[in-house]
């Protein structure tokens, strides 16, 4: 009886088939392939870091309160762009306007009073002036007299001399000598009235002088009171000045606003309190936190790095090609900082700007895939 599987119980005596040979033979090319691949072919190794981030290569300034107070006016918004020294947060001041509005009156009225002292002092010198002219042209009249009148004495005097020994003699009368007795005593009586007018007005001038050269320093001493008095009103209002400037927030560099609290009018800010950040302008750089598992012994400058922003698919916006410029050897809160320098790429549509986060893969070096496994199976082996 003829069993039903005699074609395959003859497939089965002739030996392996073509298709059999076919397959192994198939097979042992894959494995050659993947093994070449295995060995021989290298792939990039990449650190990558989630914590990356966009940054002006100058430092962002914060904008702190100088004072403790309230919220008068917030001059700029959040992105604006301002110049150094610019107003960017007034806090409430009325106190200090008072105060400077109180001083800046009392440095004035110091001042007025100051230009009417030397108004007069000025009055005083010319008076001294006019007074030791009027006293010298007095002494100077009165000596006139005293010389006019010592010469009408002596003339007299010699008149009766020469009358005396006449009226001896009889060649003149006693009238004519009795009348030149009284010229002279006449002359002299001018003579001794002249030379008193001269004593006084020699003594009268020195007084004068004295009593206005005491009032002149009296003035002088009122007038530097009073200029020492406006001086101190004038470092007053500086202090009061300096104050009042301290609340008035001001940027500290040109750039654009970057940060900005939630402040209303009326809000109370404490000293030292942050307020703003002021970014200046700079060239963009890109900030990457990585573990130092990753970093340390890897990561070195001058490898090249790919960037993908956050919010900007990478699909449709493009990568950014960096490069590695900086690598920090210690870390810091655990993480090690990299610089990398970013490559212009027209074809990128990302607004590249300050701020911008993003992750990071840098290219730390080429491997086979065989020596990638034997690594992986070594960090499983120890636990690492």
């Amino acid at each position: 009886m003829a069993t039903p599987f005699h074609h395959t119980l003859r497939s089965l005596d002739a030996g392996p088939s073509v298709l059999f040979w076919s397959m192994l033979g198939g097979a042992v090319v894959l494995l050659a392939g993947w093994a070449t691949w295995l060995f021989g072919a290298e792939v990039t190794v990449r650190a990558t870091s989630t914590e990356a981030r966009l940054e002006v290569d100058a430092r962002a300034h914060d904008v702190t309160a100088p004072v403790t107070g309230r919220v008068e006016r917030v001059a700029v918004a959040l992105g604006d762009e301002v110049t150094a020294g610019q107003v960017l947060v007034e806090l409430d001041a009325e106190e200090t306007r008072r105060q400077l509005e109180a001083e800046t009156a009392r440095r004035d009225g110091f001042l007025r009073t100051a230009e009417a002292v030397a108004a007069e002092l000025e009055a005083e010198r010319r008076r001294l002036g006019e007074e030791r002219a009027a006293a010298t042209a007095s002494v100077e009249r009165a000596g006139a007299e005293v010389r006019r009148a010592d010469a009408e004495a002596t003339a007299a005097r010699d008149e009766v001399d020469r009358l005396r020994p006449l009226a001896a003699d009889g060649v003149v009368g006693r009238a004519e000598l009795e009348r030149a007795e009284a010229e002279l005593a006449r002359a002299e009586a001018e003579l001794d009235t002249a030379r008193s007018a001269r004593e006084q007005a020699e003594r009268r001038a020195p007084a004068d002088a004295s009593v206005i050269a005491a009032r002149l320093e009296e003035l002088r001493g009122d007038l530097e009171t009073l200029r020492a008095e406006a001086r101190r009103a004038e470092a007053e209002l500086a202090r009061l000045g300096h104050r009042l400037d301290l609340h008035r927030v001001r940027a500290p560099v040109d750039g654009r606003v970057g940060q900005l609290e939630d402040l209303r009018p009326g809000a109370v800010v404490t000293q030292a309190t942050r307020l703003a950040a002021v970014v200046p302008p700079g060239t963009l750089r890109v900030i990457a936190e990585l573990t130092p598992l990753e970093a340390i012994g890897r990561v070195r400058p001058d490898q090249q790095a790919t960037v993908r922003f956050d919010g900007f698919p990478w699909t449709q916006y493009g990568t950014l090609a960096a490069i590695t410029t900086r690598v920090a050897s210690e870390p810091a809160d655990g993480r090690i900082r990299v610089e990398l320098e970013p490559r212009a790429d027209d074809s990128l549509a990302v607004p590249l700007q300050h701020g911008l986060t993003a992750s990071v893969e840098i290219d730390v070096e080429r491997a086979t895939p065989a020596t990638l496994v034997l690594r992986a199976a070594g960090r499983r082996l120890t636990g690492s």
